[in-house]
């Protein structure tokens, strides 16, 4: 056997730092933007945010404009620079009045990534898995869209989603529907029982409808056995993602105000502490004396305000993207600005994505966890995202049949309340036709008890 060197050229994909830090930031909802820049500012002493009633000034008196022209500040500004603000001794905090957040659900994954990642290729693929999970944990994108994103192979990702993410905690994380959500769950346990995992894998639908007898009776087996495995399935989190990121008592802060003005759509993105953040003009004009730095602090002095502006950048990116997808869905939901629920249209994030020009793993970043605040109310943003059932004038959004079913019982009389049945009937009366047991999942995830729990005799 001979040990040999040799030299070999191949082509890899990698992230850039710029491209992880977008992806990161657009996942980000307005609390979580707020918390990563009072990390920023902490961090980067060439980051700051402007102070109330501080006087514009500007780099330097005219006398050194020579040096300033040789340094290549678009490489580092980029037109990102923002207000230049007179120092105060005034303390400002821009976060004071906002409650503590725990722990987002990206950053506990990528602490995790952290550690366990030693490779850079693999931690890159992981890191666009990671932020593009939606606040349950769920991965709803393809792998297909994420490879093309980042430019790689929808193999790798699968691989990398499957032997990496899917390892991390909460167990479930990473998962593309309940069935296989379970299943990591079951197989991350210390003894997993093969039962159990045949039961989710082919009878998880059975277990939600079917008593254990009945699936006893089906799969021949004994009525306890299913029972114990039933019991087991049950005690896995469906959600794994939502003990992460959320704050106790914390108010509703939208993330996007829309509202119809003389006929005419107003978005407006809700980042204004993004908005007032700057270079420092103390650190431009240190570096404008570069002549009288050593390397070691002009390098210092560089990596900062290039980190500083990769910062304000990624911001500007996020606000940009944000608005792209915001107007694009309330130009197609104009119906819902106009009348509310019952205006809603069928919508997919596809949809979108072909209107803006993105990837629909774009749109999925910029509306996860995000809130708009309506002419009719505040509502999540992939609530405006709805699939779609038969109408008679053709496919009508889910959400408007929920509001429609809504509108029927708060009508009804609470001494002879409508059956899912009749509930159903009355939705035909309106052209739309669901059966009995599609009413029955509706109302449930209305919260709206059934017949007999709002029948009322007065």
């Amino acid at each position: 056997m001979e040990l040999s060197q040799e030299m070999k050229l191949e082509q890899r994909q990698v992230i850039s730092m710029r491209l992880q830090q977008a992806l990161q930031m657009l996942a980000l909802t307005g609390i979580e933007l707020r918390d990563r820049i009072e990390q920023e500012l902490e961090s980067n002493p060439a980051l700051e945010i402007e102070r109330g009633g501080g006087a514009v000034i500007s780099l330097g008196d005219g006398r050194n404009r020579g040096a300033v022209e040789k340094i290549d500040w678009e490489d580092y500004f980029d037109g990102t620079g923002g207000p230049y603000v007179q120092e105060t001794d005034e303390p400002y905090d821009p976060l004071v009045d906002q409650p503590a957040q725990t722990e987002s659900l990206t950053e506990h994954l990528l602490r995790q990534l952290e550690v366990i990642c030693d490779d850079e290729r693999t931690f890159n693929v992981a890191f666009a898995i990671v932020t593009a999970l939606d606040l349950d944990g769920y991965l709803r994108i393809p792998v297909e869209d994420l490879a093309e994103e980042i430019g790689g192979d929808p193999a790798e990702v699968e691989r990398v989603l499957v032997d990496v993410v899917q390892e991390l905690d909460p167990p479930g994380v990473g998962a593309r529907d309940l069935r296989e959500c379970l299943l990591v769950q079951w197989r991350l346990m210390a003894e997993p029982d093969e039962f159990v995992g045949r039961l989710i894998e082919d009878y998880l639908g059975d277990i939600g409808r079917l008593s254990s007898v009945a699936i006893a009776g089906k799969l021949k087996t004994d009525e306890a056995d299913v029972a114990k495995a039933i019991g087991i399935i049950k005690s896995l989190e469906p959600r794994p993602g939502r003990a992460y990121g959320h704050s106790r008592n914390a108010p509703l802060i939208p993330d996007i105000t829309v509202d119809l003005v003389d006929g005419k759509i107003r978005v407006r993105i809700e980042d204004d502490v993004g908005s007032r953040l700057f270079i420092s003009p103390k650190y431009k004009n240190l570096l404008v004396d570069y002549k009288k730095l050593d390397a070691k602090t002009k390098k210092y002095l560089q990596e900062r305000i290039k980190s500083a502006a990769w910062f304000i950048r990624a911001i500007h990116q996020r606000r940009r993207t944000m608005r792209k997808v915001a107007v694009a869905v309330f130009e197609y939901q104009r119906g819902f600005l106009e009348r509310g629920p019952t205006g809603l249209k069928p919508l997919t994030m596809e949809d979108v994505a072909d209107e803006v020009g993105v990837h629909v793993s774009t749109v999925s970043r910029a509306v996860a966890g995000k809130v708009a605040d309506t002419p009719s109310g505040i509502y999540p943003l992939k609530y405006f995202f709805t699939g779609a059932v038969a109408g008679e004038r053709g496919t009508v959004a889910v959400e408007k049949v929920k509001a429609l079913l809504r509108g029927i019982i708060n009508e009804e009389d609470a001494a002879a309340p409508y059956s899912d049945e009749a509930l159903a009937g009355k939705l035909a009366e309106e052209g739309i036709y669901i059966a009995r047991r599609t009413v029955a999942k509706y109302r449930k995830e209305l919260n709206i008890p059934s017949k007999h729990e709002r029948r009322r005799v007065i």
